[in-house]
């Protein structure tokens, strides 16, 4: 009986030694077997250039104080009021062309937030409708088509670098580039070292653009000083689920014409207070908005010409 249990030992020792040494083989270098993936093959999927774009952030800054006149409309349609951010872009430092003011405004919320690349939006409103544009019913605020293009260039010309020599810098149909390149440059230190602290969270690639846009009306409370302030006391009360009341302030905001530009589509949206507004490749996302306003981009405006941008009347090229 002993015999053949050695007999049987000698005869299945090899195999167990074989097997012994495949087991550790695989414990050791198993990291190494790539398992194919499941589903469709990595060749045979679509890139989506918008994927990326559709995952950031969206931030809502309320530009004081004609901002203000929108925060109800953006609690109704579902944004949180700890969602609401406050900037302050002056008209009067847009007026007077005082463009370390401007910057010298910004803040560290807005800043940052540019810097990691979310997307961010700056509602105001305009009280200076049909001066100077194609669309005279709709008020452009100053502190987007200035106000928000200065804060642009500056920030991206110190960010990422100076622009290719063609690119334009289109302002009310001027090509603007080298007086905001001028003033860029005669910056004080303070202000470009304040703009660089940011760029170390930055994340942005090389050759990108900020995502910032303006989002305009025209307003019906310019100068409403304790309609606005009313507006922020029932928010802050209501705990930030603004319910419009009949007895109180007209929180409409103002129709706008209807908008014929090529890039520009209306969309249905989950909201029945808000519309999406599709901005083609320089968007490449669908942003919500109040209904009744727009997104500002210069583009739409590049082929009106307009004497030092305050003139009374726009004319084609």
């Amino acid at each position: 009986m002993n015999q053949n249990t050695s007999a049987l030992f000698r005869w299945c020792y090899p195999w167990l030694l074989a097997t012994v040494c495949v087991l550790i083989s695989l414990s050791c270098f198993g990291c190494c077997f790539v398992v194919p993936p499941v589903g469709p093959s990595a060749a045979g999927r679509k890139h989506d250039p918008s994927t990326k774009l559709n995952m950031k952030k969206i931030r809502h800054f309320i530009n004081l104080t004609n901002g203000i006149e929108v925060v109800p409309h953006l609690l109704q349609s579902g944004v949180h009021e700890e969602e609401l951010s406050y900037i302050r872009l002056q008209s009067t430092h847009c007026e007077s062309k005082n463009f370390l003011g401007i910057l010298q405004d910004l803040d560290a919320n807005f800043l940052l937030r540019l810097a990691q690349g979310d997307t961010c939006l700056v509602y105001d409103f305009g009280s200076r409708a049909g001066v100077g544009w194609p669309d005279g019913e709709i008020g452009i605020p100053r502190a987007l088509w200035w106000g928000v293009e200065w804060v642009r260039y500056a920030l991206e010309r110190c960010w990422l670098g100076p622009s290719a020599p063609g690119v334009r810098v289109m302002v009310r149909g001027h090509n603007i580039r080298g007086l905001f390149e001028q003033e860029y440059r005669s910056l004080p230190d303070k202000v470009k070292r304040k703009m660089r602290y940011y760029k170390k969270f930055l994340k942005i690639d090389p050759g990108g653009k900020l995502s910032l846009y303006g989002i305009y009306s025209r307003t019906n409370m310019d100068g409403d000083a304790e309609g606005y302030a009313t507006i922020l006391d029932q928010c802050s009360k209501s705990g930030g689920s603004f319910v419009e009341k009949k007895d109180s302030l007209s929180f409409n905001i103002s129709t706008a014409a209807p908008d014929t530009t090529p890039q520009k589509r209306e969309e249905k949206s989950d909201h029945a207070n808000t519309s999406s507004v599709g901005i083609g490749d320089d968007l490449r996302t669908i942003v919500p908005v109040p209904v009744g306003m727009r997104i500002y981009q210069s583009s739409y405006y590049e082929q009106y010409s307009h004497s030092e941008f305050g003139g009374s009347q726009a004319k084609k090229k």
